[in-house]
């Protein structure tokens, strides 16, 4: 399943969110198509996968980290051949929302807009180079 250009949901309208939960946005400005699933989860529940899988040059809503009640730390994988990209979101009862990526190959990478708020979005952008 492809995904197509999209807008970051509005948690308000579409499900009902439970505090401090996080969803992840993610633009993908990789060569390659990446496919995603939960990863290992610290707080809340596992990440719901909304999109399954996202081709070079699409943005979509990849995931939403529902809390238990004691807010959602958790990372989402994102893969393809050679390369795999750790989403790391964390939005606490108490304290700052965070979230990054890492990648285990050093020609893909990432960042991560972190949004506010007791139920935030998290913005990871995701770039691959092509090896020389």
């Amino acid at each position: 399943m492809s995904s197509t250009t999209g807008d970051v949901i509005s948690q308000s309208t579409t499900r009902n969110v439970a505090n401090n939960s996080t969803t992840g946005y993610v633009i993908n400005q990789t060569d390659v198509k990446l496919t995603f699933r939960p990863g290992s989860v610290s707080h809340g529940q596992d990440p719901t996968i909304e999109t399954q899988s996202l081709d070079p040059g699409n943005s979509a809503t990849v995931f939403i980290a529902l809390s238990d009640g004691a807010g959602v730390e958790g990372n989402v994988m994102g893969a393809a051949a050679g390369v795999t990209l750790d989403l790391y979101y964390d939005n606490p009862v108490a304290g700052p929302n965070s979230g990054n990526v890492t990648s285990d190959n050093p020609n893909y990478s990432g960042t991560c807009d972190v949004g506010s708020g007791t139920n935030n979005t998290n913005k990871y952008t995701l770039r691959g180079k092509t090896p020389v």
